[in-house]
């Protein structure tokens, strides 16, 4: 896995799920840099934007019997792209919702 722009992606393929293109705001990135523009003259995206649009990754292999995980908001998430792929046998939990891709 790998992440190229703030796009996620799984084995050379782009993830549509919670995190491609830049799902946190629902657009890719010149989406959302042309609405922005169209309802202020003087656009700039923040550095918090600015950030989030040019993150990357290298890719990674995970074990098996491991995951990745992404916190859902990047900006503030301590996850798999700080500590890494967590062993199944850690998780604990019970699946409240799942979204397929």
């Amino acid at each position: 896995m790998e992440i190229k722009k703030g796009v996620v992606y799984v084995n050379d393929k782009k993830l549509d799920g919670f995190y491609g293109v830049a799902a946190k705001y629902g657009l890719t990135e010149q989406e959302y840099i042309d609405k922005q523009k169209e309802s202020d003259s003087n656009f700039k995206l923040t550095q918090e934007e600015n950030d989030f649009f040019k993150q990357n990754m290298v890719k990674i292999k995970i074990p098996k019997e491991h995951i990745f995980v992404l916190g859902d908001n990047w900006e503030r998430s301590v996850d798999s792209r700080h500590f890494g792929p967590v062993p199944l046998k850690n998780i604990q939990g019970k699946v409240l919702g799942a979204r397929g891709y």
